[in-house]
């Protein structure tokens, strides 16, 4: 476990955190929300996690099923975390927010691996996750994500990449 810090973009909200990113899970999800907000996911229990700044600095947004909390900053608008439907028991930090605590340093989000996460068809694949949960309790044999990096340059990247089949690809019943 790391300690990092996250914050806004204008630094009003903030907010310290002990994570193993390095572990994971990380993700990237393909709902309407987080793609457009370019949201990379990391799970944190919720003592880990500690607001450092006023909860009065912070905008509540619900959408869907209202579920979920969407956190954001009300001067600046970045959602650095967030309560989520599918584990509402943690905070969903934005690792594009973090800094290791003790440098100052951003978070190297290309160094991290990535699973993906289809929010676009929340239920089915929440239902192939509890399927895979089950499975796992019941053999003893942790489910692997496929494993994803974020890749710079953008030469890197095929041109005939079908990101909407990748994402199904990782949702394929095994």
């Amino acid at each position: 476990m790391q300690r990092y810090l996250g914050q806004c973009h204008c630094g009003r909200v903030a907010y310290a955190v002990e994570a193993d990113l390095e572990a994971g899970p990380n993700a990237i999800c393909n709902c309407t929300n987080c793609s457009m907000k370019g949201f990379l996911h990391h799970h944190v229990e919720k003592p880990r996690f500690k607001l450092l700044t006023a909860f009065d600095d912070l905008k509540l947004y619900k959408f869907g099923t209202l579920s979920a909390e969407h956190y954001f900053c009300k001067f600046c608008g970045v959602e650095s975390f967030y309560r989520s439907r599918s584990d509402p028991d943690m905070w969903d930090i934005n690792l594009r927010c973090l800094r290791h605590a003790e440098t100052g340093e951003r978070v190297d989000i290309y160094a991290l691996s990535y699973e993906l996460h289809d929010g676009e068809h929340w239920e089915e694949s929440q239902s192939v996750r509890h399927a895979r949960e089950k499975r796992a309790k019941e053999t003893g044999i942790p489910h692997q994500a496929k494993s994803w990096r974020l890749i710079a340059p953008a030469e890197r990247v095929a041109s005939d990449l079908d990101v909407a089949a990748a994402f199904k690809q990782t949702w394929a019943s095994d």
